[in-house]
C-alpha cells in the first residue's frame, strides 16, 4: 500500500448484533475487517486501525478485536435526515481508505458522497439491501466510488453499466472459526439458515424432505404470515424452525448435520420477484468450510458455489427431493477436500491479500 500504517473505516447502515441486525450482510463487514487484520503484516502494514461506523438506537463504542472498533451513532440508517454529514466527514477525514457497505442505498450514496468530498479513496460493497431510485436514472453516481467490490460474478452485474473499476473477490469467510468438527455427523439431519422470509424458499426444503430425514431451520422470524405458512406445511414432518442462533450453535450444526440446503428463489411463494436473493450465500460457504455437503438452488450467485467439490445445484423442487432422497448413494468428496477448496476460494487470507493489493493500486 506504500504505507507503514493504514486507517480503514467501514460505513454500514446496520451491524452484526442483536441490537441491530443478524444476517449475512452484517457479518460480511466483520469478516472483511478480520481479513484485513490477519493479512496486514503480509501487506507490510505496521500500525493498523480498522473502524466500523454504523447507526443505531443509541450512541456507543465497542472494541470488537484489538484492531477493530465499532462506533454506533444514534439515528435511522434509512432516513438520511437523521444522519449528520459533519459527523460522517469527521470520521472519514481520519481514514486512508473508506469502504461503504450497502453502497447503492440512500445511506450508501450519502456517506460515499461525504467521504469523496474529503478527498478519500472510496470503495463500495453491495449486500442486497436495495437501491436508491437515482441508481436507475443515472450512472453518474458511479463517479463517487473509486472501486466496487462484489463478491460474486452475479453481484458484479449491478455495476457493469458504470464506468468504474470492479474487483470481484469471493468471500470473506472466517476459516479460523468455521472448521471441521469431530466427524460425528447425522446423515439424516438437514439444515438451512437465513432470515425467515419468503425469498429464502424454506417451504421448498420442507416439501422436499424425505420421511426418514429431519430439518432444522434457523433464522430471524421477520415475516409472521410466512412463518405461519411454514408451520402449516411442516405438520406431520420432522421440522424445527428455530430462532436466530449464536455463532457457536450455528457452527455446531454445520459440523454435525448431514447436508445443508440453500433454496433461495427469485420468485417467492406469493409471486413477488427478488432480483438479488443471494449475492454469494455466506451461510452456504460457511457450511463448505465445515466440510458439509451442500445443495443450492439456481437463484442469484448460488450456482457459482458449485465450482467447489461438495456442492450440487438443483433447478426445481423435484430435483431437490431427488437429491435428498439419493444423498448417500451419490459420491461425495471427503470433508477435508470440501473444506480445503472452500478455504482457498473464500477464506480470510485470500480475501485480505487481494484487498490490500487493490488498496495499493488505488493509492498509486
Amino acid at each position: 500500500m506504500g504505507l507503514k500504517r493504514a486507517n480503514i473505516i467501514h460505513f454500514t447502515p446496520t451491524y452484526y448484533s442483536s441490537d441491530s441486525m443478524i444476517g449475512g450482510g452484517e457479518r460480511f463487514v466483520n469478516n472483511m475487517s478480520r481479513a484485513l487484520s490477519v493479512t496486514r503484516a503480509e501487506a507490510g502494514i505496521g500500525q493498523f486501525n480498522n473502524t466500523i461506523f454504523s447507526v443505531g438506537n443509541a450512541q456507543q463504542k465497542i472494541q470488537l478485536a484489538p484492531e477493530i472498533q465499532l462506533i454506533v451513532e444514534a439515528g435511522d440508517p434509512w432516513d438520511q435526515r437523521t444522519l449528520s454529514a459533519e459527523t460522517i466527514r469527521a470520521a472519514a477525514i481520519q481514514a486512508d481508505v473508506v469502504i461503504v457497505h450497502q453502497c447503492l442505498t440512500g445511506f450508501g450514496l450519502f456517506v460515499a458522497s461525504q467521504a469523496k468530498l474529503c478527498g478519500k479513496i472510496v470503495l463500495g460493497v453491495d449486500h442486497g439491501a436495495g437501491e436508491h431510485p437515482i441508481v436507475h436514472h443515472t450512472t453518474a453516481f458511479g463517479k463517487i466510488f473509486d472501486c466496487f467490490l462484489p463478491y460474486s460474478s452475479f453481484g458484479g452485474i449491478a455495476f457493469q453499466r458504470l464506468n468504474s473499476r470492479i474487483e470481484i473477490i469471493e468471500g470473506p469467510v472466517d476459516e479460523e472459526y468455521f472448521t471441521l468438527g469431530d466427524g460425528k455427523r447425522d446423515p439424516a439431519h438437514v439444515i438451512s439458515f437465513g432470515r425467515v422470509m419468503p425469498h429464502k424458499g424454506f417451504e421448498r426444503v420442507i416439501r422436499a424432505l424425505p420421511k426418514n430425514m429431519r430439518l432444522t431451520i434457523c433464522g430471524q422470524k421477520l415475516n409472521a404470515d410466512y412463518l405461519v405458512m411454514l408451520k402449516d406445511i411442516a405438520r406431520g414432518r420432522s421440522v424445527e424452525i428455530a430462532d436466530a442462533q449464536n455463532d457457536a450453535n450455528l457452527r455446531h450444526l454445520l459440523q454435525t448435520a448431514g447436508v445443508y440446503v440453500q433454496a433461495s428463489t427469485h420468485l417467492d411463494c406469493y409471486g413477488h420477484y427478488y432480483n438479488k436473493p443471494e449475492l454469494m450465500g455466506l451461510a452456504a460457504a460457511e457450511a463448505l468450510l465445515c466440510g458439509l455437503r451442500l445443495l443450492v438452488s439456481s437463484a442469484g450467485a448460488l450456482p457459482e458455489l458449485t465450482r467447489n467439490p461438495g456442492c450440487r445445484r438443483f433447478d426445481n423442487d423435484e430435483e431437490l427431493a431427488a437429491m435428498l432422497g439419493d444423498l448417500d448413494r451419490h459420491p461425495w468428496p471427503s470433508e477435508r477436500t470440501i473444506r480445503d477448496t472452500a478455504v482457498a476460494t473464500y477464506g480470510l487470507r485470500q480475501y485480505g491479500n487481494r484487498l490490500w493489493q487493490v488498496f495499493a493500486e488505488l493509492k498509486r
